[in-house]
């Protein structure tokens, strides 16, 4: 009976050192696959070194043809330059800039779709549309800021305001008596007018416009008595005397109109506004993807030929907003819009 018994337990300890083997084995078999699975997924710096086997979409949420496309074009055209690889813009219009907005802020954030937006369509859209699907700051992976170009208040050239203290002292003798158009209800030429208004503490009435040149005709007609817009649409009516820069809002003078001084030279230094364009994704692109981009776009944006381009359209490259500055920029640019937007009581129809 006790050598049965013996027999019965080596019997048991056989199998459970079997099993017991056999599961280290497992476990060991188990541990090699995992280790060359992840030895398959690439690191951060690995991606970002593979990355882009594909062509990569840059989307604008405008027509072509226009600024915006425009700035979207040659953006597509100094990552190529600086990559090797393809970049292709696609415009995606409609809504205001919202449909491709909303269509990036959706796209998968492999690097592969990305976005040049503006100010008007990113900061200042946002506040005047009824309701907009994406969060402008925390659905993004802000780049790069392309460019940007300053607002300016101009009237007419032979007009009796020589200067901004001129122009605040007819304003404010006669509330309301002065009309100044924009190119559009909504752009940044409008808010910047009516951002003006509240920290003078004047008032005039705006007229819009559809786009800058009907504006620009009725202030030398005489229709109206000044025009608030981006700059640039202007700048060669300026040189030619019929147009007067009053206000330059910017921190510096325009190095293609050196004689238009800032509304900060002449004591109103809280008159700072540009409309700028820049490069962003969906957010979490990841960390490695969106410095190569922006270190591909300073590297484009610091060729003279670049700069040129830029300068055709009224925009100057701002190489000091990295990636990890722009997001507050562009929430900075949000919350001053929509406050200008709220205490205005700015409505588009």
């Amino acid at each position: 009976m006790r050598c049965l018994m013996r027999g019965r337990l080596r019997a048991l300890r056989v199998a459970f050192a079997s099993r017991s083997g056999a599961l280290a084995a497992g476990s060991r078999l188990g541990a090699a696959l995992l280790a060359g699975v992840a030895a398959t997924i690439p690191s951060g710096g690995a991606l970002a070194q593979a990355w882009p086997q594909k062509p990569v979409r840059v989307v604008v949420a405008f027509a072509a043809g226009g600024p915006a496309d425009i700035v979207a074009r040659l953006t597509a055209q100094q990552l190529e330059d600086s990559t090797g690889r393809t970049f292709l813009v696609e415009n995606r219009a409609g809504a205001g800039g919202m449909t491709g907005t909303d269509m990036v802020a959706r796209a998968a954030p492999d690097g592969y779709t990305l976005l040049v937006t503006s100010s008007a369509a990113h900061a200042a859209g946002p506040a005047l549309w009824p309701s907009v699907p994406y969060n402008p700051v925390t659905d993004f992976s802000h780049i790069t800021l392309i460019g940007r170009g300053p607002i300016g208040l101009l009237v007419q050239g032979n007009a009796p305001w020589k200067s901004m203290a001129d122009f605040l002292a007819a304003a404010k003798a006669k509330p309301g008596t002065i009309n100044y158009g924009s190119g559009g209800p909504g752009g940044l030429g409008h808010l910047t007018g009516e951002f003006m208004q509240s920290v003078l503490g004047f008032s005039m009435q705006h007229v819009p416009y559809k786009g800058s040149a009907p504006a620009q005709a009725d202030l030398l007609g005489g229709q109206i008595q000044a025009i608030s817009d981006v700059i640039s649409s202007h700048a060669s009516m300026v040189r030619a005397g019929k147009l007067r820069l009053l206000g330059v809002a910017s921190t510096a003078r325009l190095e293609s109109l050196p004689d238009s001084p800032t509304f900060a030279e002449q004591g109103f230094p809280q008159v700072v506004a540009s409309a700028w364009f820049a490069l962003t994704g969906p957010a979490k692109i990841p960390p490695d993807i969106v410095s190569l981009l922006a270190a591909a776009m300073q590297k484009g944006l610091a060729r003279p030929e670049t700069r040129s381009r830029l300068a055709d359209l009224g925009l100057t490259p701002d190489p000091s907003m990295t990636p990890a500055l722009l997001p507050g920029f562009v929430k900075g640019e949000v919350e001053r819009w929509a406050r200008v937007v709220r205490e205005r009581n700015i409505r588009i129809d």
